[in-house]
């Protein structure tokens, strides 16, 4: 089993948001400071007991973007190839009706970091029970980012995560309906008989099957 890796990210940009540094614990991260709000937000509570102040991060970012305007300068304002995210919708868990659950929008492979994504249920905004990662980077140069929604599901709910990005003509918008998660798999009593169906189809098989050498046997003598 490997050692869980402990690493941290810092970006900076000329568009909103300005720039994150970010601290992943296992591929996981713990927290990001957001320079735009001057603040630290925490992903994983459970770390929240580490003492980590807003101020080291703001430092490191106000660094780097006294370092990128000199950058910008020497490139002639040249802008950086866009790419287009891929959107994905999924749940956390198996969900449930009138049990709480967490939807999942994965905003992946996309470049510049100028995003902007929403939640939309029932046709109507959603902003309550709603959270995010910071952006993460990727081997290939291009980030991804989590957006989650926590709410109390009916078979009537019927759920959008929609992604403005540079690279897209128009918003993106990818379709979750819990209807067609309402299909639950067989109950225990059920799978017992499956089993108990599929044993007595395999001593049949057997029986016939030993009958037929049987009788192969004796024809031959």
């Amino acid at each position: 089993m490997s050692n869980p890796v402990i690493s941290s990210m810092t970006f900076v940009q000329t568009h909103k948001p300005s720039g994150s540094t970010s601290h992943k614990f296992d591929e996981e991260e713990q927290f990001h400071v957001d320079f735009d709000r001057k603040n630290t937000v925490w992903q994983l509570p459970e770390f929240g007991h580490i003492c980590f102040h807003a101020q080291v991060g703001l430092g490191n970012i106000a660094a780097d973007m006294a370092n990128l305007s000199q950058l910008v300068r020497q490139t002639s304002h040249t802008q950086a190839t866009i790419v287009t995210p891929e959107v994905t919708v999924f749940p956390k868990e198996p969900m449930e009706l009138e049990e709480p659950g967490i939807l999942i929008c994965h905003t992946d492979k996309f470049s510049p970091l100028v995003v902007n994504i929403m939640w939309l249920c029932n046709g109507k905004p959603v902003t309550t029970g709603v959270s995010e990662t910071t952006f993460l980077p990727q081997d290939d140069y291009s980030f991804h980012k989590f957006r989650y929604l926590a709410f109390l599901l009916s078979a009537d709910d019927v759920c959008d995560c929609v992604v403005e990005h540079w690279g897209l003509e128009k918003p993106l918008s990818k379709h979750w309906d819990m209807k067609p998660q309402m299909l639950t798999p067989p109950s225990e009593t059920m799978e017992m008989l499956i089993c108990i169906l599929g044993l007595a189809v395999g001593l049949v098989g057997i029986f016939v099957a030993a009958t037929l050498i049987i009788r192969g046997l004796c024809s031959s003598k």
